[in-house]
This record gives structure tokens, C-alpha cells and sequence, in this order.
């Protein structure tokens, strides 16, 4: 990765009242999540933003609109780790709840979040002056943007080491505001980007698209180059910070890779085994230590403990986790020696694996294997071949091998399908963005986006190429839909063609998914 890095204030001490007795009366409420520094974008529609994972306090001011001076009792500082007040421990994360005690009327609240205790450290995200009314005799949940407080701006590149950019060639490119504490801001809160070239007419820098705000398509016109890139980060307004501008050196030598590990499962049917592949993000075959899977095996990826699940469908059956070292770790009580795993999924908000079996039923786990009781049976699952979940929606997702398209809670019951997703027909494999909120689905002779309302989403691609893929993933660090159709074919999130390199040998494509 190359990247430039600009520092910026942001290290303060205030002093105020924690927050406590006085707000046992609630009149308004905020609720913050600040996820495990593995989670991704996406969730909770209250839920500030940007929220970083070095969260630890907040300041809150609450003043009448259009007043300087605050409201009695404020501001106030409030802890936001797992043992502060109002907070619990979920395995998404830290759930917070601040409750203000504010009598009805028009206010302006600034809530800013800060990496150390009793809101001192680093400034992470910030809203100012943001105005609300608390209603009487109604809950008053406050619903902020706050924008993330940009310390660096980092500018990343999908290709490889030693990669040159040839004459007319072009790369994709990411440009990301970065916090104090190295997390990339994305989602709501982020900043805007942009990138400049220091000569255009040697290496000229395309438009993003709404789709993929932070991609940038580089075009050399030159047969060598040195360049500057200059990226800037413009913070969102309510975040009250100014914009930072950072300029990194581009030759054709510096432009490396994320380190994403990406893992493809082949079936021979011939053989009747699997076994997985790991590649870097351009295609580069990396060493995995992973066994081989007897008779159309399934994997499975778990961000929480970052083990991946490997299951059997004929014997040995049962599920064993390793390493991406490919050590086998030891469960306890361990999965059913009898599951017939054929195809599963990982749920971060209740950090559930959900396994379809040999006999058409699907069961939940949690990551030691033991069995969780589900209200629901998932009606309606007809041996699904992709199991799918969507972070917006907070639901699973599965195309099911009759070609229908079903949507559950993580307690099993039927969710309704609605908006133009619920006219599709023929569904082959999806994949859930969780940069830009979008649920990807092969339906017909192409992919289609579909917001968070379940409805179609104009794209500026086509994903041309493309015959029936067997697998999508989307890999977080780079923003990029890689798609197993005979090759392993790449794709913005815009529908646009970015590259390919060939799939493993010997048998089909049947799962991939992105480890970090």
C-alpha cells in the first residue's frame, strides 16, 4: 500500500460533569455502538456515525437552539466502554445508551467521541450544533451523523508488487480518510475524497462513481512515469473539522496490494473432495495449510476469533476450525460428529453459524458448536445454495436451488421480500456490500444492486462476461466484487471490469470468501 499520512489537531482535555443521577429522567436518548475493530460498515439506523472501534467517552453539550450557553448540567462526559454506564457487551460490539434529562422544547446537541476516558485522547468522530426537539410524552431518539475526525488520508492500490502500469494501461485505486487510531472511515460520517494527478497527461485520474465514492481509475499515457498523487479527505460538516490533503509518490514499482487473503473452495465431482485455494486480492496463490474437504465441502469465515470453518458432507463429517496458518483449533463442546455441513453462514449480530445439513434443515451454532434454539425453522429454504447476510437489513439472505429468493431473522422466521427484489426469479449466487449497503444477486444473465429498501439500484456497469457464476464475494479492503465464472473475475462496485485471473484447476468453484 502506498499512502501519504498528515497529521492534524485533535488531542484535547476537557473537563465536565460525567454523566449520572442527573439523567435518570429521561426525556431523549442517543444510542452508540462502537463496533470490534474487525466489524464492518453497516447496521443500526440510530447508530451515530462514524462510531470508531478506539472509542472509549464522549462530551455531549446540549444548549436551546440558537443559544451559546449550554442547558443546566451540561456538557457532560459518558464512558462508552463495555463496563460504563448504560453500556453492554454484545458480539457485534459495545452498546451504549445516553439518556439526556431535558424538559420539551428546541435544542442543539454536539456530541463528540474521543479515544481514551472521561473524553480526553483523541478526537474520533464529531457533530456540532446539530438541532432537535424533545417532545413530551414520546421517546426522543436522537438520530446524528457524526462525521469522522480525518488524521491521514490513505491512498491504496489493487495491484501487486512490481505491477507496471503499461501505456493506456489502467488500475483501480481507493482513496480513505484514516482516524487518529489507523481505522478507515467509511459509511455515514465519512469524508469526501478526492485525487489529483501532478501530471495528467502521463497518468490521468478518473471520476468515482456514487456507487464506489472512493475508487479512482488510473490511465498512463506514458511509456514510464513518476508522478505525485495528491489525495484529500474533506470531512463531513457537522464534524466542524477542516479538510486534509496528503501527497503520495506513484512509480510503476510502488503499487502493492492490501493483503487481503482471499479463499476459493473447488469441487471434483470426479473425486468427490474439496480443497481451498488462498490467493492474494490480484490473483497471487499464497501457502494455507487448509486440508482437504471430503465430498463438496463448506467454508465458513468468523471476523470475531478470525477462524475458518471447514465442514464435511460425507465422512468424516463435522465442522473443525483453523487458522489462516491452517493450525486446527480445538472447540469445546465441538460441533456434531454427525452435521453434514453443505452450505452455512456467519451472523455477526448474534455471532451465529447457520449450517444447512445433509438433510435440508438449517441449524445454528455458535463458534464453539453448541446448538442455539431457534423461534423458526426458516420456512420455505429449499436447499439454498448461497446463504447471504445483509448488515443493512440486519437479515439472511438465501437463493435457494429452485431459484427463489427468501429472507430471514437470525431466529429462523420468514421475512417478506419486498420492493423490486421480490420479483426476481432464476437467483444464482449473491453477496452483501457492506461499504455501500448493497445486496448483489445474479438473476437472468447478470448482477443487480438492490438498496437497503430492497429495490433496484442503477449501476454504471453491466458485469460483462459473465455466463452463470458459481460464487461472489466482496472483499471489504478494496471495495471489489470478485465473481467465480470459469475465471476469477473482478468488478467495482459499479459494475465495471477491473481485471481477472484464472480459477483453480481441477474441478468448479463452489465458495469464496475474504479473510483479512
Amino acid at each position: 500500500m502506498f499512502a501519504g499520512g498528515c497529521g492534524v489537531g485533535g488531542h484535547v482535555s476537557p473537563h465536565a460533569p460525567p454523566v449520572g443521577s442527573a439523567l435518570t429522567s429521561s426525556a431523549a436518548r442517543i444510542t452508540i455502538v462502537i463496533p470490534h475493530a474487525a466489524a464492518r460498515p453497516g447496521g443500526n439506523a440510530r447508530r451515530p456515525a462514524y462510531i470508531s472501534p478506539a472509542t472509549q467517552s464522549a462530551s455531549v453539550t446540549v444548549a436551546p437552539h440558537g443559544s451559546t450557553t449550554p442547558a443546566a448540567g451540561f456538557p457532560q462526559v459518558a464512558g462508552l466502554t463495555p463496563t460504563s454506564t448504560g453500556c453492554s457487551s454484545t458480539l457485534a460490539g459495545t452498546q451504549c445508551t445516553l439518556n439526556l434529562a431535558l424538559l420539551p422544547g428546541s435544542y442543539d446537541v454536539s456530541l463528540t467521541i474521543y479515544d481514551q476516558p472521561g473524553a480526553t485522547g483523541n478526537l474520533l468522530s464529531s457533530a456540532q450544533s446539530v438541532p432537535f426537539t424533545v417532545l413530551a410524552g414520546q421517546s426522543n431518539n436522537l438520530a446524528l451523523t457524526l462525521g469522522g475526525v480525518v488524521a491521514s488520508v490513505a491512498i491504496v492500490s489493487l495491484a501487486a508488487a512490481g505491477y507496471v502500469l503499461p501505456p493506456n494501461g489502467s488500475a483501480s485505486v481507493s482513496v480513505f480518510g484514516v482516524d487518529r487510531d489507523g481505522n478507515i472511515i467509511l459509511g455515514a460520517g465519512a469524508p469526501a475524497v478526492a485525487l489529483t494527478s501532478s501530471d495528467p497527461s502521463k497518468v490521468s485520474v478518473g471520476s468515482p462513481t456514487a456507487a464506489a465514492p472512493n475508487a479512482f481509475v488510473l490511465t498512463s499515457h506514458a511509456a514510464s512515469f513518476s508522478i505525485s498523487l495528491t489525495g484529500t479527505a474533506t470531512p463531513e460538516p457537522t464534524s466542524g473539522r477542516t479538510p486534509v490533503t496528503c501527497i503520495a509518490s506513484l512509480s510503476p514499482t510502488q503499487m502493492v496490494g492490501l493483503g487481503s487473503r482471499m479463499y476459493a473452495l473447488t469441487y471434483n465431482s470426479g473425486s468427490l473432495t474439496a480443497r481451498i485455494t488462498t490467493y492474494d486480492a490480484t490473483g497471487g496463490a499464497k501457502a494455507n495449510g487448509l486440508p482437504t474437504i471430503v465430498d463438496n465441502g463448506v467454508m465458513s469465515y468468523d471476523p470475531a476469533n478470525g477462524y475458518i470453518y471447514l465442514m464435511d458432507y460425507s465422512p468424516p463429517f463435522g465442522v473443525n476450525a483453523y487458522d489462516q496458518s491452517g493450525t486446527l483449533h480445538t472447540l469445546s463442546p465441538g460441533f456434531p460428529a454427525t452435521l453434514h455441513g453443505w452450505n452455512s453462514v456467519y451472523d455477526p449480530d448474534n455471532g451465529f453459524l447457520y449450517v444447512l445439513d445433509g438433510q435440508g434443515a438449517i441449524e445454528a451454532f455458535d463458534q464453539n458448536g453448541n446448538p442455539q434454539p431457534l423461534a423458526g425453522a426458516f420456512p420455505n429454504a429449499h436447499s439454498p445454495q448461497t446463504m447471504t447476510y445483509d448488515a443493512q437489513n440486519h437479515r439472511l439472505y438465501f437463493s435457494n436451488q429452485d431459484g427463489t429468493l427468501t429472507a430471514y431473522g437470525g431466529d429462523g422466521s420468514q421475512q417478506t421480500v419486498g420492493g423490486d427484489l421480490a420479483t426476481v426469479s432464476g437467483v444464482g449466487p449473491t453477496a452483501f456490500d457492506s461499504a455501500n449497503g448493497l445486496l448483489y444477486v445474479w438473476s437472468g444473465a447478470t448482477i443487480q444492486a438492490y438498496d437497503a429498501n430492497e429495490n433496484a439500484h442503477a449501476l454504471p456497469g453491466s458485469f460483462p462476461g459473465l455466463q452463470g457464476p458459481s460464487a461472489i464475494a466482496f472483499d471489504p479492503d478494496n471495495r471489489l466484487l470478485y465473481v467465480a465464472d470459469g475465471a476469477i473475475d473482478i468488478f467495482d462496485e459499479g459494475g465495471n471490469a477491473v481485471g481477472s485471473f484464472p480459477s483453480p484447476t481441477g474441478g468448479r468453484v463452489t465458495a469464496l470468501i475474504f479473510a483479512p
